[in-house]
This record gives C-alpha cells, sequence and structure tokens, in this order.
C-alpha cells in the first residue's frame, strides 16, 4: 500500500516563489528565514492557501484519493497527501490531482514549479515527493522486521533508484544524502524514515524520502515494488526504459519553456550503508 505526499511551490513565471523578489505581489525584501511558514497562518506567512484549498476541495469532487494538505517550509510552497492506495492506484490519483492543479492555477494566474530545488542556497527547503509503504506482513503483528528488510532491499538498488526517482535531484540531494544511503528512526534527513509511531508500534511502514517533487509516481512505486516484494537483483548501471510524460511551463519574464514534470531515464537512529 501507498501514501504519496506531493511537495509543489506556487510562482508567478514558473520559477520564483510567492513571496521572493520578483514574484508579483510581495515587496523586494527577501523572506524571513523559513519556520513561520509551516503549517503557518497569517499574511506575512502563508501564500496561495486559496488554491492549495480550492485543490483539496476538487479532487475530493472528482473522486481522488486525497487526505490533507499543509504549508511547507518554503515560502510559497505546499504539499498535498495522496492515500492510502493499492498498487498503481498511487500514480492514477496523484496524477489526477496534479492535472486539477493545473487546471485551477489557470484561474488563479499561478504557474505550478516542481523542481526539486525551487531556490538555490542551503538555507531555502527543497521540494520531495515522499512515499510511504507498507506490505500486508509489514503491518501485521511484529512487522518491523519486514520492515528492516524490506529498507535492507532498497539499500541494494541505491544508485539505481536515484536515476529513476526524477529530474534534477542530485541539486536536491547533495553529498551524503545522495551517496549515502540511510533509515532512521524520526530522522527526516535519511534516505528511509521510520516514524516514531511506527517503531514503537513494531509494525507498520517506511517512508521513502529520496524521490523528488517531479518524479513520475508509476516508477518510483514499481521500483519499491520490484526491490521489496519480488526481491529483483540490481544490475550495475541499469536504466528502466520508462516512456516520457512531459508537462511543459513558460517563464513569463523570458519566454523559456521547461518541462516541470518529467519521469527520468525527534529521535535520530541512523544506520548507513
Amino acid at each position: 500500500m501507498f501514501g504519496i505526499e506531493q511537495e509543489y511551490v506556487m510562482t508567478k513565471d514558473g520559477v520564483t516563489p510567492l513571496g521572493f523578489p520578483g514574484s508579483e505581489n510581495v515587496s523586494k525584501s527577501v523572506p524571513r528565514p523559513e519556520g513561520p511558514h509551516y503549517c503557518g497562518v497569517g499574511y506575512t506567512n502563508i501564500l496561495g492557501r486559496p488554491l492549495a484549498e480550492q485543490h483539496y476541495r476538487y479532487c475530493i469532487n472528482a473522486g481522488v484519493n486525497i487526505c490533507g494538505i499543509n504549508a511547507e517550509l518554503l515560502h510559497g510552497q505546499w504539499e498535498y497527501q495522496i492515500g492510502i492506495c493499492t498498487g498503481i492506484e498511487a500514480g492514477d490519483h496523484l496524477w489526477v490531482a496534479r492535472y486539477i492543479m493545473e487546471r485551477l492555477g489557470e484561474e488563479h494566474g499561478i504557474i505550478i514549479n516542481y523542481d526539486p530545488k525551487p531556490v538555490e542556497g542551503k538555507e531555502w527547503s527543497a521540494s520531495g515527493l515522499h512515499v510511504n509503504f507498507s506490505t500486508h506482513d509489514m503491518r501485521e503483528e511484529d512487522g518491523y522486521k519486514n520492515i528492516i528488510n524490506g529498507i535492507e532491499r532498497l539499500k541494494i538498488h541505491h544508485s539505481t533508484h536515484l536515476q529513476l526517482f526524477g529530474e534534477g535531484n542530485e541539486k536536491r540531494l547533495s553529498g551524503e544524502a545522495l551517496e549515502k544511503f540511510t533509515y532512521g528512526v524520526a530522522d527526516r534527513s535519511a534516505s528511509i524514515r521510520i516514524t516514531q509511531d511506527v517503531f514503537d508500534a513494531k509494525k507498520g511502514y517506511f517512508e521513502d524520502r529520496r524521490p523528488a517533487s517531479n518524479a513520475d509516481p508509476f516508477v518510483v512505486t514499481s521500483a519499491l515494488v520490484k526491490a521489496v516484494c519480488l526481491h529483483e537483483e540490481d544490475v550495475p548501471d541499469r536504466k528502466m526504459q520508462v516512456p516520457e510524460a512531459k508537462l511543459e511551463t513558460t517563464n513569463q519574464k523570458t519566454g523559456d519553456k521547461r518541462e516541470s514534470l518529467r519521469p527520468h531515464h525527534g529521535e535520530d537512529r541512523r544506520v548507513e550503508a
């Protein structure tokens, strides 16, 4: 079973997040450091709520399995959650949710930016597509050992998965985060996070935090199933051949076109591999 967290950034020009210099509706100063924006309230902290909430309502009316939204760390950055879904349904629901967001963006004069690193600099957050995954055995009593076994299977495929998990993901995952596969309890900096409640219950799911915001959910969920459930052996430098699905946006300032969606050919108990 899958649950997917889609992060995205609202812009006026396809590039600049709302609230940053160059955006039409703010002052020329750089936004305050991250913190107040996350799940925040108030005009100085939150931009784009009308679109985010309208998107949530429209998804519900359309039968999309959406279960929540929240403002993220970066000004103008939001997230919505899809699931719980079985198998390829997760990809179906996410792609329809993305389509609805693009259509509503037309009405609000908003262009959605799915770039994994929308603003340069370590002080600004990136955008991801976090995938929560579980099997029946993981959810059963004493399923924690099956969670760890599944994560260890992902370790074997780490380099191959990074090739599949979104365009430009190297801008978002740099240094150790890109080269080393890690997992830990309540560790948001790890490749794979096990939530504290799962650790306490000794059963549940794990969260793969590696996929970029522009990743194709069909490719990501397929890769997880093949590694964890089918025990597919990895071949060095193997690239999965997948059809491209492109969503092109235009920078209103320069006229340059950009493919914004394209599938690519608490307590810290971190384990490094």
